[in-house]
């Protein structure tokens, strides 16, 4: 089997370039290295006090982290660091570093030569940022957020999962433990949020990979069972599809980019006034809460290879596997069973012997006709050359 090059990382809905997670697991002991980044832009037009247009570039960048350990055969452990979320706002904006990502999963399961397997996988945020509720990214309050995701994949090729057509459909929850929180220093703003902000996550991708490149598309949204306060900049659902490639250098390195698309989630949602008082800054006038797109990239090192599961062991050879169980049993059965089974070996024996004997019969009979044929043809033609040589002397 090669190297476990799988795309099997796992679910990250928080960026890109792949969100949507594999079932496979990388190998026991394997050990990979990520880098990714996100980008956005786009030109805001908005019309000052005296009726003239003008406009800014708004945009947005996010890089962060992961390192992967496969921990054994179905566990590994994923930890992802948002190194900086920055956008074109003041520094109070900014996030640098951010919040840290942790995921648990217990994946390929099923049968080793499968075409299907199962995965699932437990997540926690750690609010280790210092600003949340950042225009232009997911939403997220401030608080230890928990979750877990479901995921299921088929491959055309579950010998070598990381290359021939795959499908991969992933069904998550998130509660982002926000009770009680306030997302505004506004003094103004008096709505906290009165209960736990949840979420669904869904995302189904199809990937064709061969041995150097490889294409994906992915549909991957979030819907919200108890939405956010109504101060939250990103309290849209949104539905996002990803076309994007992938290209593997080397078994060390691979490289991969693809451009989010926004379908859902282009409605401005948030309350900035409340009883006419501004409680919310809104940052622009024609952008969404939600990019409508998003540049991905990202790259991955292997650092460890690590060792692939071993299939069960196969009967090499059908005699010796049985001699061996008839050894193992023969200590619980009675001696009359031992002697029925030595009396029907035995008789095996024989047959085999006689079916032998009967074939080698066959065989000398075989070439006993072919030895009489041959004599004949060749008296036939020694006739006919005598009387051939008998009409010539005439």
């Amino acid at each position: 089997m090669t190297t476990c090059e799988l795309l099997a990382f796992g679910a990250n809905y928080e960026s890109g370039p792949r969100h949507v997670g594999s079932a496979w697991n990388i190998y026991r002991g394997a050990l990979y290295l990520s880098g990714q980044g996100r980008f956005y832009a786009k030109q805001d037009i908005f019309t000052g006090p005296n009726g003239i247009e003008s406009g800014v570039t708004v945009w947005d960048s996010q890089t962060s982290a992961g390192i992967y350990w496969g921990v054994a055969n179905h566990w590994q452990i994923g930890v992802i660091p948002i190194i900086s979320q920055k956008n074109h706002q003041s520094d109070d904006e900014s996030d640098s570093p951010g919040d840290v990502l942790l995921n648990l999963k217990l994946g390929s399961i099923g049968p080793y030569l499968a075409p299907l397997k199962m995965a699932l996988q437990l997540d926690l945020r750690l609010p280790t940022g210092a600003t949340h509720n950042i225009p232009l990214n997911p939403y997220a309050a401030g608080a230890v957020g928990f979750g877990g995701m479901g995921l299921l994949s088929i491959n055309s090729r579950p010998g070598e999962p990381q290359s021939g057509f795959s499908l991969d459909v992933n069904l998550g929850y998130f509660n982002h433990n926000d009770k009680g929180i306030k997302l505004t220093d506004n003094e103004a703003d008096t709505i906290m949020t009165a209960a736990a902000t949840q979420e669904l996550i869904v995302g189904t991708a199809l990937r064709i990979m061969g041995k150097k490149l490889g294409f994906f598309t992915e549909a991957h949204g979030r819907y919200f069972l108890q939405p956010p306060p109504a101060t939250a900049y990103t309290r849209e659902n949104s539905l996002y599809v990803t076309p994007g490639f992938i290209y593997q250098f080397n078994p060390y390195i691979r490289i991969e980019s693809s451009i989010d698309i926004l379908l859902q989630g282009k409605d401005d949602e948030t309350l900035y006034e409340e009883n006419g008082v501004r409680i919310v800054q809104k940052p622009w006038e024609t952008v969404p809460n939600l990019p409508e797109w998003r540049f991905n990239f990202g790259v991955s090192l292997r650092l460890k290879k690590g060792k692939p599961p071993q299939p069960r062991q196969q009967q090499a050879s059908g005699e010796p596997a049985k001699t061996e169980q008839v050894k193992k049993g023969s200590k619980k059965k009675s001696k009359k069973q031992q002697q029925r089974d030595i009396r029907a070996m035995e008789e095996r024996l024989k047959q085999k012997s006689r079916q032998e004997q009967e074939s080698e019969a066959l065989r000398r009979e075989r070439m006993q006709r072919e030895r009489e044929r041959m004599e004949a043809l060749l008296k036939k033609l020694r006739e006919e050359l005598q009387k051939e040589k008998n009409q010539q002397e005439e």
